[in-house]
């Protein structure tokens, strides 16, 4: 049996249906089958205002509901879930706000305690300062002052489930400019617009085709 290598898996939106009822039970099944390392281990990255103890309980009871599970003291299937509880951490924040990225990054550090041949923790804590950085307005002080030097038509396209990158401001910047917008509303989040693709075309082909 291959194992995978040591990591770190930081699931943002994490107290979302995906996480409950996608990535949990297959992790659960993951680590049943032996395929996990005896180094891992998951953030929960979202906006209720969770500690660890309460995230790692609602995360077992998705497991359980899920997989049809009774998890109790005695069962081969709690020392399962121990070996994924003992990894699960939780970090709330605001996708906008920069202070809980500044918390998640000592978090992360301190896992850090062998090294790693294949990812380690800075590598991973260079992208998540990446993300951080990812603001379109920075560099000009406001959406504001932004769209005063935009001069091309703006096609904005954005799903209100998106639990990686917030929506808001796009949409700010839309209204500011009142240019075409595309607001997704469906269950695939940051992937909204491949669940929508046939849409999302000719959406596209029809801005397009008035230019």
């Amino acid at each position: 049996m291959i194992k995978v290598s040591p990591f770190v898996m930081v699931i943002f939106g994490a107290t979302g249906d995906l996480t409950s009822r996608k990535l949990m039970p297959a992790l659960f099944h993951l680590t049943q089958q032996g395929y996990l390392p005896d180094r891992f281990f998951i953030v929960g990255f979202a906006r209720r205002n969770f500690t660890k103890e309460q995230f790692r309980q609602m995360m077992k009871e998705a497991v359980e509901k899920v997989l049809r599970l009774k998890i109790k003291d005695s069962s081969q299937d709690l020392k399962i879930w121990k070996q994924i509880e003992n990894n699960l951490y939780y970090q709330q924040g605001y996708f906008e706000e920069k202070s809980p990225y500044d918390n998640l990054i000592p978090l992360l550090s301190s896992f850090d305690k062998e090294p790693s041949e294949v990812f380690t923790i800075d590598d991973f804590i260079i992208q998540l300062k990446a993300m951080m950085m990812h603001d379109i307005s920075k560099d000009y002080g406001s959406l504001e002052k932004l769209s005063e030097i935009i001069k091309s038509d703006l096609f904005i396209i954005v799903s209100e489930t998106d639990m990686m990158v917030n929506p808001t401001e796009a949409l700010k910047l839309a209204d500011i400019l009142k240019c075409r917008k595309l607001v997704l509303n469906n269950d695939c989040g940051h992937l909204a617009p491949s669940c929508e693709i046939e849409r999302v075309k000719e959406e596209i082909e029809e801005f397009l085709s008035e230019k």
